[in-house]
């Protein structure tokens, strides 16, 4: 036997790899491109993912479920956005099998719906059960099996931290699937334990009486699910930011509860320092294992959240993590028309680090040639691979910030500059996503008293004007933009109201309510206090009450809040009881759901509707009146930062037209002053 080198072999192997190259590059002409499905010519970059794979997906939409009838077949729905790195997995890694896509266009009706750009699907089945579990939920990448009418009988989902799925264990789960739909054909009018589940969830929303006590118990039970080590709250082994969760804790007073949570999660990997903002999730408990996407209205509401908790906590770390979160909005996440994009699409690569966010050994050392230098960024910035694998800068000594801070831009100025090229984003032109991106960005930049940053928030607020018509709103400004749904109509009341707290402009006011009014006519349901999230007729989801804030503030969360707040503005008024009598209608079915045995508010995911319900009890608010009405309500907005407090112009609170000048503290119908700001904000503080 003749011994042969191992550089032989390589070289050989080499040869033959430059030679494969070579053919592959002068007969890639003569290949045709893989021909495309229907997706193909979709503007969302989550259904274009799926364009090159061989199987018939459809967009969901009237004649897809009617097709499914007729050939009765049973449905799979795929709900999957650019922003989940799980969606992306599955379809990279099983929906490219040849043996999965054939076994799907034989076996069901495929269709596949943009999470982000439609969000009234991501809550559309068990609503209510699913928070009940208190698990985890990927709602980025949702599969369900439905039968043809619609009506789900399957699942297949993930839970952030777990493996991967493969092309077997997913084909396996898809056969089972199969044959499920075959035994429901089998037993004809027996319906399946989730069709159950969901028609359960569909109306279990009924009146009840709202407790107090009810709501102390979800705040005890978010209290104790902080992390004590980690801080957040994680589920399963995973962490995500959770910036109404924050919020709900400080509205209620629980600051020390609310340091416990921040405190560890600002000095994580979470927290991009390099472009500004955070990344979606980690899934490890204590934040290290990132996945890099961003969604814009994640960036927005914890930027507001860290903002109140900063100005409460007298944080100054978690005012400056927020500061560069709002610029990043407002700079990498804006469109050549200056409006958000939905998400930044994360960019793993080997070992699961970033090519733009992670700073390998080598990355470092060519970045910070000398080695005493780059010790200290390694410090600073945690950058030991040992205790960071994934090599993401996070603020290991925080008083950089505070004693080195031009030193500390200077080095993040280096390193974003290493980064290969802009990111990728997806997902433009959306209202609801610049709606409540405005509203939120307003609100903080109004907390800190900083005009630049809140001319900037307004002048995006000033964009949405191109998403308006009348009374009625776009869903959004792509030529194949689809039809408005409930979130887009509160998501321009919402950043109209902002606009009207932080400026007293009286037509933004009129704007805002009008576009509420009208949404309350559009999606109302078949009973008081219900609202549909989209019409059914344009391919929307079905008609559930979404509790969950997902990846937003939750649209029953939104009804009860903006309808308090304009009802507030209102007050006194004729035509004041509209808004009020809606808040108190959808308050009333939250309260129904609290009073169940298994109350879904204990939810992490439901701190939205706590935080509503909360609010809605909570006696006294404050209207500020004359000429400097504005710059009273203003400074009294940073005394009581988690009180509704506004200015009185045009047709906010009539009843105080041409009383003295001054604030004055509004309870149960009655104003009482002018007062000093000082004195207000101490009965707003006291006020149950």
């Amino acid at each position: 036997m003749t011994f042969r080198p191992a550089f032989a072999v390589t070289a050989a192997v080499v040869g033959v790899l430059a030679l494969a190259g070579l053919a592959a590059r002068i007969l890639q002409p003569a290949i045709p491109p893989p021909k495309l499905n229907r997706l193909g010519a979709e503007a969302s970059e989550s259904l274009r993912a799926a364009a090159g794979q061989r199987i018939d997906w459809r967009t969901a939409s009237p004649e897809a479920f009617a097709e499914a009838r007729r050939l009765d077949r049973p449905i799979l729905l795929m709900i999957a956005a650019s922003w989940c790195k799980a969606a992306r997995d599955l379809d990279h890694e099983c929906l490219s099998g040849s043996q999965i896509q054939n076994y799907l266009d034989r076996s069901f009706l495929c269709i596949r719906v943009d999470g982000q750009d439609r969000p009234d699907w991501l809550n559309a089945f068990l609503p209510v059960s699913r928070l009940r579990l208190d698990v985890p939920f990927e709602v980025g990448m949702q599969i369900w099996i439905l039968d043809p009418e619609g009506k789900p009988f399957d699942f297949i989902g993930r839970v952030p931290g777990e493996p991967k799925f493969d092309r077997r264990e997913l084909l396996a789960r898809l056969v089972q699937a199969r044959r499920g739909f075959e035994e429901l054909r089998a037993s004809p009018g027996v319906p399946s334990k989730l069709a159950q589940a969901q028609a359960t969830d569909q109306a279990e929303s009924e009146p009840g009486e709202m407790k107090q006590a009810a709501v102390v118990a979800a705040l005890d039970a978010l209290e104790g699910k902080i992390d004590p080590a980690n801080g957040g709250f994680p589920q399963g082994g995973a962490q995500r930011p959770s910036p109404i969760a924050i919020r709900l804790l400080l509205a209620n007073g629980r600051l020390d509860a609310a340091r416990r949570a921040v405190g560890p999660m600002l000095r994580s990997p979470i927290v991009d320092w390099v472009d500004g903002g955070f990344f979606r999730q980690a899934a490890s408990a204590d934040w290290k294992q990132v996945e890099f996407d961003k969604v814009a209205t994640v960036q927005a509401e914890l930027v507001s959240a860290l903002a109140l908790y900063g100005r409460l906590a007298n944080d100054g770390l978690a005012t400056e993590i927020a500061r560069r979160g709002f610029d990043s909005l407002l700079g990498e996440f804006l469109d050549s028309d200056g409006l958000v994009y939905g998400c930044r699409i994360g960019d793993e690569g080997p070992r699961a680090r970033s090519r733009r966010s992670s700073f390998s050994p080598q990355r470092l050392y060519a970045i910070v040639p000398d080695a005493k230098e780059r010790d200290r960024v390694r410090a600073v910035l945690g950058l030991d691979v040992r205790a960071n694998p994934q090599a993401v800068p996070r603020l290991a000594d925080p008083e950089a910030l505070a004693t080195n801070r031009v030193w500390l831009d200077s080095v993040l100025d280096l390193l974003r500059a290493d980064a290969p090229g802009p990111p990728k984003y997806a997902n433009p032109k959306l209202m609801a996503v610049n709606g409540l991106a405005a509203a939120r960005l307003i609100e903080a930049a109004r907390l800190w008293g900083d005009q630049p940053r809140l001319e900037h928030a307004l002048a995006l607020l000033d964009r949405l004007e191109a998403f308006r018509s009348g009374d009625d709103v776009a869903h959004s400004l792509a030529p194949s933009g689809g039809d408005a749904d409930l979130r887009d109509y509160f998501a321009y009341a919402d950043a109209a109201l902002q606009g009207y707290l932080a400026t007293g402009r009286v037509v933004t006011l009129q704007s805002g309510l009008a576009v509420l009014r009208r949404a309350r006519t559009l999606f109302a349901g078949d009973a008081p206090g219900v609202f549909i999230l989209s019409r059914p007729s344009a391919g929307g989801a079905p008609s559930v009450p979404e509790i969950a804030d997902n990846v937003s503030e939750s649209a029953t969360a939104m009804i009860v809040r903006l309808n308090t707040s304009y009802g507030r503005l209102l007050s006194g008024g004729k035509d004041s009881t509209r808004e009020t009598q809606a808040a108190n209608a959808v308050a009333s079915r939250l309260g129904g759901l609290l009073c169940a045995p298994t109350s879904p508010l204990m939810s992490i995911e439901a701190s939205g509707a706590s935080c509503a319900l909360a609010d809605i009890r909570r006696n006294g608010y404050a209207i500020t009146v004359g000429p400097d009405a504005q710059a009273l309500a203003d400074r009294l907005a940073t005394l009581a930062p988690t009180a509704f407090v506004a200015p009185a112009f045009g047709p906010v609170a009539p009843g105080l037209r041409g009383r003295a000048p001054g604030a004055y503290w509004v309870s149960k119908q009655s104003a009482r002053g002018p007062m000093g700001v000082e004195a207000v904000a101490s009965r707003l503080a006291s006020a149950p």
